[in-house]
């Protein structure tokens, strides 16, 4: 990641309008591993972007490849 550009933590409204699912989907999906753990800041629940991004075009990616979103891809 370049410094030029600081990182933005994004509530779980911002991470839900990004990513289209549930609250509780999402916290699902974090439980099994399979989304970005938020950090706490008070509390407040906060996501760091450029992990949320990459966890989005890893799903992108995964779906290219036949790939179900949610799904741990084989390594």
């Amino acid at each position: 990641m370049s410094n030029d550009i600081p990182e933005r933590l994004l509530p779980m409204r911002a991470v839900r309008d990004q990513v289209a699912l549930h609250p509780a989907t999402i916290y699902g999906m974090i439980k099994a591993g399979e989304c970005p753990m938020p950090i706490k800041v008070g509390r407040r629940s906060l996501w760091i972007e450029s992990k949320v991004q990459a966890w989005i075009q890893a799903r992108i990616a995964d779906s290219r490849m036949g790939q179900g979103m949610g799904q741990k891809s084989a390594a």
